[in-house]
């Protein structure tokens, strides 16, 4: 969703030879209006497209002033793709004019999310100016499926540990250890109604090898909130706050034989078969300050939504 009131559509085109994949790709982005007409469209003529590496639009993301970021990369199996190395970010205007890109060589692609100025790419420790493309900041570790408040950015620096980033001046505000090794699902910001008052905590779930358990962390402070156990056999991988608890996504097999999970894959956890649960969290609620589009969460439109 490129705004309220229009939504951009990336088109992706291939040529077959005598029914032979060149792994030649093609790529248009259109912006349509609620009725569905046609605003405004771009080729994206790059020469990074004319190499046949199925080059793959792995990041999408788009601001609160409506500019657009893509990031492209080869893949190395196409259906579902899967990601080799060299990243090119791209960040085109709203009416769709290129502002910027970036090539980095050792990124494999991932999910782009942009908050307050600056972008984040799940798999690089690297900041970006979302004027410039430039690094203004570069993390312990990889962001990972990190999420915003407050303007902070908090994320999981380590296996245990989680850091932040202020997105007001870029600086580290505070780290704190979890009890257990975090799991790949995206951290979850919500608004909890504690006895001294209403509080933003980052929710995350650890698992110490045999029990779940969730992490409630204030996100101003980084003073721990709460902590409690969850019935699941295991850390869950995708996750949606709702008022009152959060759906769970967990149990993920590849079905039929031979193919494995894969995780990064996009679509991620293609060809799989997952359970789905919901955990009664009382006093919580999805928090108006967390970045909504982040990693395509709750509103699934990769848009920032303040």
């Amino acid at each position: 969703m490129l705004s309220e009131n229009e939504l951009l559509a990336m088109f992706e085109s291939r040529t077959l030879t005598s029914g032979i994949d060149s792994r030649c790709r093609s790529f248009g982005m259109v912006v349509l209006d609620r009725q569905g007409q046609a605003l405004r469209s771009l080729y994206l003529n790059d020469p990074i497209f004319s190499v046949c590496d199925h080059p793959h639009s792995y990041g999408v993301a788009v601001d609160a002033q409506k500019n657009i970021y893509l990031a492209f990369t080869p893949s190395g199996v196409d259906n579902p793709a899967t990601s080799l190395t060299g990243t090119m970010l791209f960040s085109y205007t709203p009416s769709l004019q290129l502002r910027w890109r970036r090539f980095d060589p050792a990124l494999v692609g991932g999910d782009l999310a942009v908050a307050d100025g600056l972008l984040f790419q799940e798999h690089s420790p690297e900041v970006r100016h979302t004027q410039s493309g430039n690094v203004v900041a570069t993390l312990p570790g990889p962001f990972g499926l990190g999420v915003v408040g407050d303007s902070t950015a908090v994320f999981g620096a380590s296996g245990t540990m989680l850091s932040t980033l202020s997105t007001t001046n870029t600086q580290p505000r505070w780290q704190r250890s979890l009890t257990g090794e975090l799991g790949r699902a995206p951290l979850t910001i919500a608004r909890w109604n504690s006895a001294w008052g209403p509080r933003d905590v980052a929710l995350a779930f650890t698992s110490d090898g045999f029990n779940v358990r969730i992490e409630a962390t204030e996100v101003l402070t980084g003073a721990a909130a709460f902590s409690c156990p969850v019935a699941l056999p295991e850390l869950p991988v995708m996750t949606a706050m709702t008022p009152g608890g959060i759906g769970v996504m967990f149990g993920t097999v590849p079905v039929g034989v031979g193919w494995p999970r894969c995780d990064d894959c996009d679509p991620k956890y293609a060809r799989t078969r997952s359970s789905f649960g919901w955990i009664p969290l009382s006093g919580l609620s999805p928090s108006a300050a967390a970045w909504s589009g982040a990693w395509g969460n709750e509103g699934h439109s990769h848009r920032e939504g303040r």
